[in-house]
């Protein structure tokens, strides 16, 4: 599109002056697909409230209410929540569905840090942030980077690492639209369905993209899911022989399909930490215009968010040039994982969605670690409006491959057959580099979460070879 012609030369300007030194850290990654994963736990800032108000204040032009800050939880940047005011009218677009009702006049807002390793390459940040856009503008809510003082979509501070170094850090602005999470949600196959298809808008709104930073050497990009082998001996004997069988499976029939598989920029990471729902049509505080604000949030909302609409998706921190398919694996491999947290662990979540929700770096669960030894709502466990494995990915699945079909980019044959075992692959990439994750940064609750459902959600979908799973999608997509 003409929009997106002129964002991305806009990019390329600036892409081609600091190409030099994200060249450098590049070739160190690209012989370690795990050198990315072991730097940003290293190059984490460190920061804390007092340290958000000045940067927002010094970067944005935005005053933090008193209290309103919170520190939120992530994977490898630092993400800040607050709710402030501003005179700066572009800060404060309807569509970005971020007004604050008390008090009037305020709006909600996420102040993020990055990690060392993409603040050395802030051709990455600018990939995402035009990524965002296009999202946005097939239709779809997600965040967009809120200009600087400088008109800037990517500032810069000094910032020390755990280490006391100090670090040049880019920082970002970003609108927080109050909302529940659809990982305290009770998703049923409506919701599951909705997904699919919003998840395929995302794809395609992807397809004709394209960026220098997204060809990467990524541990999470299914296409290296090989990579993962040295990381079995850290899991427990049954998970090691489960996932060694998960990649027999890849090697034996995914890679030789590989130059069947369509290739493009994806999101890389629509889980059921980074989609945001609500009521169907929106409401909520401050009538934020646009769609509309969702209940939840800052207004509490009634336990779990049950019928609940898609309202948006976060997170656009994985974006990768990779097989097409994956996108529609990766959504699919979280709903499996999402069945099996436990209902004290759902509530938990929702309970404090107006504070995770936009961490925007993979967001916390709060109180729903791995360590809950529930059975979730797999095969027919949990509460009302619960489905089971098979069943919830039927409903993802269908529900993409119609939106794909509408908009003239359906799944190939090839796509179909790869897609059971990449869905299984998803898993245990998640399984083998949370457990390495976690061993780096024992502390961070979150690098657990799927530990425990993960390990249920693969067990029971690898219950049946790919080839029987492939044919009952296909169905449920026909």
């Amino acid at each position: 599109t003409t929009q997106g012609a002129r964002l991305y030369l806009a990019w390329a300007r600036r892409w081609l002056m600091s190409r030099s030194l994200a060249d450098a850290a590049a070739t160190a990654l690209d012989s370690n697909p795990l050198g990315d994963e072991e730097s940003r736990k290293v190059e984490k800032p460190v920061a804390n409230s007092a340290r958000c108000i000045e940067l927002a204040r010094s970067l944005f032009g935005i005053e933090p209410l008193t209290g309103s800050v919170r520190d939120l939880d992530s994977y490898d940047d630092r993400n800040f929540y607050c709710k402030a005011t501003s005179s700066r009218p572009e800060l404060k677009a309807a569509a970005d569905c971020h007004a604050c009702g008390d008090p009037p006049g305020s709006f909600h807002f996420v102040v993020k840090v990055h990690n060392g390793v993409e603040s050395l390459s802030p051709g990455f940040i600018e990939c995402q942030n035009l990524a965002m856009e296009l999202v946005r503008a097939a239709g779809v809510w997600c965040p967009r980077a809120l200009p600087s003082l400088e008109g800037r979509q990517i500032a810069f501070a000094e910032q020390p690492l755990a280490d006391g170094s100090v670090r040049r850090h880019a920082v970002r602005c970003l609108p927080y639209r109050p909302a529940c999470l659809l990982g305290s949600a009770l998703p049923g196959a409506a919701l599951l369905r909705e997904l699919g298809g919003v998840t395929a808008r995302v794809s395609c709104a992807l397809s004709a993209f394209d960026h220098p930073e997204a060809h990467r050497t990524f541990i999470w990009d299914l296409a290296q899911t090989a990579a993962i082998r040295p990381l079995l001996p850290l899991l427990a004997p049954e998970r090691r022989a489960l996932i060694a069988d998960t990649l027999r499976d890849f090697e034996s029939t995914v890679l030789p399909l590989s130059d069947r598989l369509p290739r493009q920029v994806i999101h890389g990471d629509v889980n059921d930490q980074n989609v945001l729902v609500g009521p169907a049509g929106g409401g909520g505080e401050g009538g934020g215009g646009g769609e509309g604000e969702s209940e939840g949030g800052d207004n509490g909302g009634e336990p779990g968010c049950g019928g609940a609409a898609v309202l948006g998706v976060i997170d656009f921190g994985d974006l990768v040039h990779t097989w097409r398919v994956n996108e529609l694996a990766i959504a699919t491999a979280y709903a499996l994982i999402a069945l099996h947290y436990d209902s004290a662990a759902r509530a938990s979540t929702h309970a404090s969605a107006s504070l995770s929700q936009p961490s925007l770096s993979q967001p916390s669960l709060g109180d729903a670690s791995a360590s809950g030894e529930g059975e979730g709502r797999g095969h027919g466990g949990g509460g009302p409006g619960a489905v089971a494995e098979e069943e919830a990915a039927c409903a993802l699945v269908s529900g993409f491959a119609e939106e794909a079909e509408r908009q003239g980019q359906p799944l190939t044959d090839p796509e179909w057959t790869a897609l059971p075992t990449l869905i299984a692959c998803r898993i245990a990439v998640s399984l083998c580099v949370g457990a390495y994750s976690s061993s780096k940064d024992p502390s961070n609750e979150y690098l657990q979460l799927t530990l425990l459902p993960g390990f249920k959600a693969l067990k029971r979908w690898r219950d049946k070879p790919a080839a029987e799973l492939e044919q009952l999608l296909r169905r449920a997509a026909a």
